[in-house]
């Protein structure tokens, strides 16, 4: 029947992450995919999700670390030896479906972050002071 539908048989399609709607607007600019939860997979994800499990791989997490020694998973460490965009490699494409929820929760975070901030921020001291203040009426 399919993942979505044994999750929706037994209530519990809450676990399961909401498409990242905007995020693949901006890797796949003329998509009419819809759905509510997951996402499809074709060529310009697949090149993206590549593209960032190699930044993510190579990027240190402290002077001379890399995040590549992080993987304990040697089915994926085997997989990522022997990628080629080919064959199947389930391991490889779950790995970089997490790296583009990783970045929607990054997209997310900050746009939480600008509105807060743009609330904070206008206007923060009264425009008018003084005598102005005193006489304004409220409805």
């Amino acid at each position: 029947m399919g993942l979505f539908f044994y999750f929706e048989r037994k209530h519990c399609t809450y676990l399961l992450a909401d498409q990242p709607g905007d995020l693949l607007r901006d890797i796949v600019k003329d998509s009419t995919v819809d759905r509510k939860k997951g996402i499809h997979m074709n060529t310009a994800i697949k090149d993206w999700a590549e593209g960032a499990i190699r930044d993510w791989l190579v990027e240190e997490y402290e002077p001379g670390k890399k995040n590549l020694t992080k993987l304990y998973s040697e089915a994926l460490l085997e997989e990522l030896i022997s990628y080629n965009d080919t064959d199947n490699f389930d391991r490889v494409m779950a790995f970089g479906i997490l790296m583009l929820y990783r970045q929607q929760l990054h997209h997310i975070h900050v746009k939480q972050k600008k509105e807060l901030s743009r609330k904070n921020l206008l206007f923060p001291e009264p425009i008018f002071a003084g005598e102005m203040m005193e006489r304004r009426t409220f409805i």
